[in-house]
């Protein structure tokens, strides 16, 4: 049988009908599920609802959490003047989050960050082999 379509089709009694049909309308059981559900005792939530409620939630943690990459984002923008106005509201937000307290977070995380960079690299220059004593070999 041809894979591109070209194959005649038969069409069965009811077949139609079956297509156009929603689990929602005939509820769980006659669903493509492997296993037989039960019906929920109350209508399921809004999947649509549920997904912009989580975006919504992430976005706004994002926004008053990581305001130092959002003022280091626009830190990285070509110069122009919708770059500078951006630039200065990211300033501005920068100085309304860190006012209430929420760059401190951001401000701990990267120190750590910083002072287990600097532990791992600090004897990299007695250690690197092209500077080895000519005695030492």
């Amino acid at each position: 049988m041809p894979r591109d379509g070209s194959a005649p089709t038969e069409e069965f009694e009811g077949q139609e009908t079956e297509r156009k049909r929603r689990p929602e309308q005939d509820g769980f059981a006659h669903s493509l599920s492997p296993v037989d559900l039960p019906e929920p005792s109350a209508p399921l939530p809004h999947g649509l609802r549920w997904t912009t409620t989580a975006i919504a939630c992430a976005s706004l943690v994002l926004a008053l959490l990581n305001a130092p990459a959002v003022r280091s984002w626009s830190y990285q923008l070509p110069p122009s003047t919708a770059s500078a106005r951006v630039v200065s509201g990211a300033e501005a937000w920068y100085g309304i989050v860190g006012r209430a307290g929420l760059n401190r977070p951001v401000e701990a995380m990267h120190g750590w960050w910083q002072a287990a960079r600097d532990m791992r690299f600090h004897d990299d220059a007695r250690t690197r082999p092209d500077q080895a004593s000519p005695d030492a070999g």
